[in-house]
């Protein structure tokens, strides 16, 4: 497991363009954090693959702050459409390991936070499937016509709202 995790705020839509440009560097994994989400086509439910968050890659190494610097610099600061790299207050630029775990409970292997399914007992969420399995106190609100469950996530110190795929299939009177 890689030590650091830097987060560098690019144009949206350009994410993938950063990745595949980046990936080939040996000691960075690059990547951005996708959720499944559930859209209705045609009568139907489809899966579609997303950023979570929209406009941002993440870079995971070993090296230190001073060696991260110098290959921003040389090698993704001249990219067209990058912006900046994320920082704390304090001049931090890497996540603190809690809101690293944070992230890392939730997606799978391939970075990817699946779709959850549950139901409505009175006015309790049980979730039955997925990655927020065990986590229903960190759902905010939920959106039964979108199937989703808005998630409140503290990144560089400030709490970002996430929706993530949450199908409710039942509501059940308690």
């Amino acid at each position: 497991m890689l030590k650091h995790w830097y987060i560098v705020q690019v144009f949206r839509g350009s994410e993938n363009l950063f990745i595949d440009r980046l990936g080939s560097f040996i000691d960075y994994e690059v990547f951005t954090p996708k959720q499944i989400q559930l859209l209705k086509r045609k009568d139907r439910m489809i899966k579609v693959l997303k950023p979570l968050f929209p406009g941002y890659i993440f870079i995971a190494t070993d090296k230190d702050y001073k060696s991260f610097r110098k290959f921003y610099q040389q090698s993704i600061a001249i990219i067209e459409g990058c912006v900046r790299v994320l920082k704390y207050k304090d001049d931090i630029e890497t996540l603190y390991p809690h809101e690293r775990a944070f992230i890392e409970r939730f997606v799978n292997k391939d970075k990817v936070i699946d779709s959850s399914i549950g139901f409505l007992e009175g006015d309790h969420i049980r979730i039955t499937e997925g990655p927020l399995v065990g986590n229903e106190s960190l759902i905010k609100k939920i959106n039964r016509h979108k199937r989703t469950a808005l998630v409140e996530v503290t990144l560089f110190g400030e709490i970002q709202s996430i929706e993530l795929s949450c199908e409710i299939i039942a509501k059940t009177d308690v």
